[in-house]
């Protein structure tokens, strides 16, 4: 099945958001979405709870220092294999309607590349 869009999420040492989080990720991602966690080596506990998400929420969580969020946003990039790529924040929350009609309108005009 191909992918349609790879969420790609950094975070680190957030544990006190990351529950929030995990819950508006598990009702955004679709059953063609994949999610990546890039979490910078947290020690506070928010790769624990990373890793307690819910079953089949987080395609690929890579636990490991960055040298600047830019690095960690690429490392997620570049394992991303969706048509569409989106990068949010730890504590991003976005409508998933709004993100459905944006999909609808770059697939009803190819030449939109961004």
């Amino acid at each position: 099945m191909e992918v349609r869009v790879s969420f790609v999420i950094i975070t680190r040492n957030r544990v006190g958001i990351i529950g929030k989080a995990i819950e508006s990720w598990n009702t955004l991602k679709g059953p063609q979405d994949e999610l990546i966690v890039v979490d910078g080596d947290s020690t506070d506990g928010t790769y624990e709870a990373l890793r307690g998400a819910p079953a089949g929420l987080i395609d690929l969580l890579i636990h490991e220092k960055d040298r600047s969020e830019g690095h960690a946003i690429n490392k997620g990039f570049m394992a991303a294999k969706g048509r569409y790529l989106v990068s949010m924040g730890d504590d991003d929350f976005y409508f998933r309607g709004a993100f459905e009609q944006a999909y609808a309108a770059m697939d009803q005009h190819p030449e939109i590349d961004l």
